[in-house]
């Protein structure tokens, strides 16, 4: 499931400029339990929310 379904955003649908990505695999054990490795993925999660808002701001 993408991160971004829960706000309306299926997978690989496109919102104005901004295709959303299907989602990695799931990561290994070893790599779940890694701070660096977690708050890389919260950015880029973060990263997708923000760049979503914006092209939905330019469509409002």
């Amino acid at each position: 499931m993408s991160v971004l379904r829960g706000i309306g955003v299926g997978r690989g649908a496109a919102v104005g400029p901004v295709a959303v990505a299907r989602p990695a695999p799931a990561l290994p054990a070893e790599e779940r339990t890694d701070p660096e490795v977690a708050d890389a993925v919260v950015a880029d999660a973060l990263a997708a929310i923000e760049a979503v808002a914006d092209a939905l701001d330019q469509h409002a």
